[in-house]
């Protein structure tokens, strides 16, 4: 097995680039996590390395004094052009991910690289359990889309201009890539285990109202919202498209970032 971890850490450390479109800043943000289990706390770091990749680096640890982790997740993007009819579009390909979990102690890896000539993506997977061990190749759907790591939406959306075209009322349509496949199938609630998952996206409001009726509203924040199945997702980010809070309400998942 092709395991790439010290070269993702070394894209993660690496001093951070501006580019245009990026969200790119260096230092990690830090947020309170809620789901159905109980209460935890997030790290997001976002990182640019020469010209064109994009890292994203992700850690959920324990709300217990320990800072125990629980889930550590590393995805690369890199920047690219995709042709249409109309033109061409900058965005962000999504190239390799790493996603590491503990249940009981025990550690359940996946890894996702992009295979570019052959339209797939070979998925690496190492677990206590028999049915997730081995590798296997997965076709990427036909046609040309955008496609982002489910852990580097913010920054993949705004990379293809989407939020920006959201805010004139369009409803854009992308490929969510799960970096924790397939073990998001047993993780969340009426999610099917499946690599790719074909949402839209769609501007909610500016200056979202937060914590119920008679509480304050975030100055210079966009809400949007995130859409697939019977799922939607509510991304409320800044205006560098730093997420800030994140509702998925069907899972009982509220992320705020800390401070605000």
């Amino acid at each position: 097995m092709k395991l790439f971890w010290p070269f993702l850490i070394s894209i993660i450390f690496s001093c951070a680039h501006q580019k245009s479109n990026s969200v790119a800043r260096g230092e990690a943000t830090y947020y309170d996590f809620k789901d159905m289990s109980g209460s935890f706390h997030l790290k997001r770091q976002t990182l640019i390395r020469g010209k064109n990749k994009v890292a994203t680096k992700t850690t959920i640890l324990s709300n217990d004094g320990e800072a125990q982790i629980l889930e550590k997740t590393i995805v690369v993007s890199d920047y690219g052009e995709l042709k249409f009819n109309r033109g061409v579009k900058k965005l962000l390909r999504p190239r390799v991910a790493q996603h590491r979990m503990w249940l009981e102690k025990k550690l359940y890896f996946s890894q996702l690289t992009l295979q570019e000539k052959k339209r797939s993506i070979e998925v690496i997977l190492r677990s206590p359990e028999e049915r997730w061990n081995g590798k296997q190749s997965i076709k990427l759907p036909s046609g040309k889309a955008i496609y982002c790591f489910y852990s580097q939406i913010p920054e993949c959306l705004q990379a293809a201009n989407v939020w920006e075209m959201t805010q004139t009322g369009k409803i854009v349509p992308f490929y969510i890539v799960w970096e924790s496949f397939p073990y998001m199938g047993e993780q969340y609630v009426n999610v099917k285990a499946e690599l790719f998952t074909k949402a839209n996206a769609r501007m909610v409001e500016r200056d979202p109202q937060v914590g119920g009726r008679g509480t304050r509203r975030l100055k210079n924040v966009w809400r949007y919202s995130v859409n697939f199945g019977n799922h939607s997702i509510l991304y409320d980010l800044d205006s560098t498209a730093e997420l800030v809070n994140l509702f998925w309400i069907a899972q009982g998942i509220v992320i705020n970032k800390q401070g605000e």
